[in-house]
């Protein structure tokens, strides 16, 4: 497949997904050698984000980078991070998905059975913001202790926010 810019990835994300998804293209200009850097944001929702991700893999399996979460009060805007078109010269470009999660309705589906390299990244949302990750294959702990409590989050900014100080503090360290 050859890499596309990012109108045409976008166009190709739209004519199957049509108005579920909204979509920014933003380009940088950089670094020494003055490279541009092209980011596409893709806004959906979470009953698409499976179709959204299997859609892009039929170009090329997308690279994971990262996901993130933010709490905004009635809700939790989580952003995973791919790249697409990455091995080739001045080629990549970066996809945010933005997917919205009520807060009164926690959950995400798995997407590390489409892109293995999600899991941790899962796993550390689960921990950290209190959102279930629907058939997620590893449920444990991998960034807080195996014990910690259920209803407290560390990036969480509500009444179930926990400082991760008093994590420790709880457990006998400094």
């Amino acid at each position: 497949m050859e890499p596309m810019n990012p109108e045409e990835l976008y166009d190709y994300v739209h004519q199957e997904f049509k108005d579920e998804v909204k979509g920014l293209i933003n380009t940088d200009i950089g670094g020494v050698s003055k490279k541009e850097s092209h980011e596409l944001w893709i806004r959906t929702p979470r009953n698409q984000l499976k179709n959204l991700i299997t859609h892009l893999k039929k170009l090329q399996t997308p690279h994971f980078v990262t996901m993130l979460g933010v709490d905004r009060g009635e809700d939790i805007l989580t952003k995973y991070i791919l790249s697409m078109f990455y091995g080739g010269d001045f080629d990549e470009i970066t996809v945010v998905i933005c997917v919205t999660v009520p807060k009164n309705d926690l959950w995400l589906p798995t997407i590390s059975d489409i892109i293995k390299g999600s899991l941790t990244s899962e796993r550390e949302i689960q921990e950290m913001l209190g959102i279930e990750i629907k058939d997620i294959p590893d449920e444990r702990h991998f960034f807080l202790p195996w014990d910690h409590p259920e209803e407290e989050y560390p990036w969480r900014r509500d009444e179930k926010r926990i400082e991760v100080t008093d994590i420790y503090e709880k457990e006998g360290q400094q």
